[in-house]
């Protein structure tokens, strides 16, 4: 009986992270404006969410609100966060990590296509490290290509495509995907 117990807090705390993680993933400048009615919690799962030093508590302090002021646009205060960075107030990866939550990092599209593709190629398939790299590659950066086409269908659960993708980077020692581009 107490074994299922202990089972049980652990199931729920699982579930309860899981959710504040999912509820806050999608912080948008607006949310941390100040002033806005949910603006110390946002701040909150923000310090989180940015694994801001001590901020697995959800603790930001005020260099933190000026940093996230200044990145959003609400400050007119231009060059306050590499003060801040040079002057030890904030680490260069918090404002890092809060560029990243808030969608502020300029990351380009095929950047993302890129790093989304691996990702998925690499755990949902069995491509090797450098078939999953090479694919994703083509798919960001040669989206016309016939390997990109392929890796679209993988990537949309083609079970076929999957398929012939392994069985191409099985056979292929240096070509992309298998194939001369």
């Amino acid at each position: 009986m107490k074994r299922h117990s202990v089972i049980s807090q652990i199931g729920v705390s699982i579930v309860f992270s899981m959710a504040a993680t999912f509820s806050n993933a999608a912080l948008e400048c607006k949310d941390v404006k100040y002033g806005n009615d949910d603006y110390h919690d946002n701040m909150a799962a923000l310090a989180i969410e940015a694994r801001l030093i001590d901020g697995l508590d959800g603790y930001f302090n005020r260099y933190h609100e000026s940093v996230v002021s200044e990145l959003c646009g609400y400050s007119e205060d231009d060059g306050f966060t590499e003060k801040m960075i040079d002057t030890g107030y904030v680490r260069r990866s918090e404002v890092e990590g809060i560029k990243e939550v808030l969608g502020l990092n300029n990351r380009s599209t095929a950047g993302r296509d890129f790093e989304y593709a691996h990702i998925k190629l690499s755990d949902e398939t069995s491509l090797s490290g450098v078939g999953a790299s090479n694919a994703a590659h083509l798919y960001a950066y040669e989206p016309n290509s016939k390997c990109a086409k392929l890796v679209k269908r993988v990537l949309a659960g083609d079970q076929r495509a999957i398929s012939e993708l392994e069985l191409l980077d099985l056979q292929s020692e240096s070509n992309y995907c298998g194939y001369s581009e």
